[in-house]
């Protein structure tokens, strides 16, 4: 079985990534005085954060829905729109979304520019401008263990089974409990040919919510 097995859809508490939403240049200052604007700026934000969530789980299409809704909210993120075309990528291609992600990217937060270019270049294929990216990101966040999981994932698809398995063993060091890591993890030792049966056992404790064994040294 590979990442995409379900007991990797369980027990991850909501994303929390922080963009910021409401600085946005393209919002007006008057917009984002009424309430209304402000409600809809943050309704965006929190499903953008539950459509990463979802991806981290492999709940692809509720990630699709949750980021296409956080589109409707806020028509004018980058974010909403990366994210979406960076889930529907595992099966059904948005090249719509893609393509709106691309053109709304340079009205992006740097911030969130970063994660927006990263997910685009991926998509495109484009391999040296997405490790710069990548790395870019993980020097802005290098204890963010959502980014972590989304760049030691992609390296996992890359075949980079080194490199992934040393970024999620960072994951496991701020939440020894992060399930998505912990399932990914044991697929990357097995790619790399290193199983690993001690750790193993901790991956159905964490995805029921259980308490973790204290890593290795």
């Amino acid at each position: 079985m590979g990442p995409d097995h379900p007991g990797a859809r369980r027990g991850n508490e909501r994303a929390q990534i922080r963009f910021a939403t409401r600085d946005r240049a393209h919002i007006a200052p008057a917009a984002v005085r009424d309430a209304a604007a402000r409600d809809a700026l943050e309704e965006a934000r929190t499903l953008i954060e539950t459509a990463i969530d979802q991806y981290e789980n492999v709940l692809l299409d509720a990630s699709i829905a949750s980021s296409r809704k956080a589109a409707e909210k806020d028509p004018h993120s980058a974010l909403a729109y990366a994210v979406w075309s960076f889930a529907a990528r595992r099966g059904e291609p948005a090249p719509e979304a893609l393509q709106r992600a691309k053109s709304l990217a340079s009205r992006a937060t740097p911030d969130e520019r970063l994660l927006v270019d990263w997910m685009l270049d991926v998509q495109q294929g484009s391999m040296l401008p997405a490790i710069r990216t990548m790395n870019d990101l993980l020097s802005r966040f290098p204890k963010d263990k959502h980014i972590l999981y989304l760049t030691s994932e992609w390296l996992y698809f890359q075949q980079d089974y080194d490199r992934s398995r040393k970024m999620m063993e960072k994951i496991l060091e701020l939440d020894p409990n992060f399930a998505p890591a912990l399932n990914m993890l044991g697929y990357a030792n097995i790619e790399a040919g290193e199983p690993n049966p001690d750790r193993a056992h901790r991956i159905p404790q964490a995805l029921c919510g259980g308490p973790a064994a204290t890593a290795e040294s």
